[in-house]
């Protein structure tokens, strides 16, 4: 299943650095992430961490210090690169200049960068089976969602709606990110569904119809805060 949304995103692991020492920390936090998505923290072996890094166990130790730092850092690394995603695509919609920016095209390209590399991709599947087991089995404090991805992404978002809807007030746009948001994270859980038209009824099951029908149904309501009752154009395809 791929979406049509536009080019590809892919979160690739990193490359290397020159110096031996960060080379060894970039082939652990690798390994490692794929390790806690297969196994879950708890099932997760140190020697089969290392092992797969291709270094020695005392490594993790020198690195992080110790398994739970290990675990941290994967999810730091992971939601810094979606953070940068997101926050760039609301950058390059409200940076445009002709056409200017509208709520349309910034709901679009946010819901683009904020699917693709976790519905795409199969090596991307990893990351999703990783969140899915923390929120299954916590064992992150809730400050390292927040302040790398959570809070950095609603204020950018936030302002870029009230830029464009001048009338909404700071806590309609920080909800209003929270239920786009919401709608495309639920969307990630039943692709599989959505794929086949008997499990849900749809007449079209297709992925992208679906986000389409989200960007829609959440400009719709963002106009009501911008006194903006214009039609979302008749779809077409």
């Amino acid at each position: 299943m791929c979406l049509n949304l536009g080019p590809e995103i892919a979160l690739k692991p990193l490359a290397p650095n020159p110096s031996s020492a960060l080379d060894v920390n970039q082939r652990l936090l690798d390994a490692a992430e794929a390790v806690f998505a297969e196994k879950g923290f708890d099932a997760a072996g140190i020697r089969e961490i290392t092992s797969q890094a291709g270094c020695n166990v005392a490594a993790i130790n020198y690195h992080f210090g110790n398994k739970e730092n290990l675990y941290r850092e994967v999810f730091r690394r992971r939601l810094r690169h979606l953070r940068d995603l997101r926050i760039q695509a609301i950058d390059r919609v409200m940076n445009q200049g002709d056409p200017p920016p509208t709520l349309e095209r910034l709901c679009s390209e946010f819901a683009r960068v904020f699917l693709e590399p976790l519905v795409n991709r199969q090596d991307n599947r990893a990351l999703m089976n990783l969140f899915c087991r923390e929120l299954h089995d916590r064992h992150l404090g809730r400050e390292l969602l927040l302040n790398e991805i959570i809070l950095p992404v609603q204020d950018r978002f936030g302002q870029a709606l009230r830029h464009l809807c001048p009338r909404m007030t700071r806590d309609e746009a920080i909800l209003s990110v929270h239920c786009f948001a919401s709608q495309l994270l639920h969307l990630t859980h039943v692709t599989e569904l959505m794929l086949n038209r008997h499990d849900l009824g749809l007449e079209d099951p297709r992925v992208d119809r679906a986000v389409e029908h989200i960007v829609r149904f959440t400009v719709a309501g963002m106009r009501t805060f911008c006194g903006d009752d214009h039609p979302w154009p008749a779809h077409t395809c």
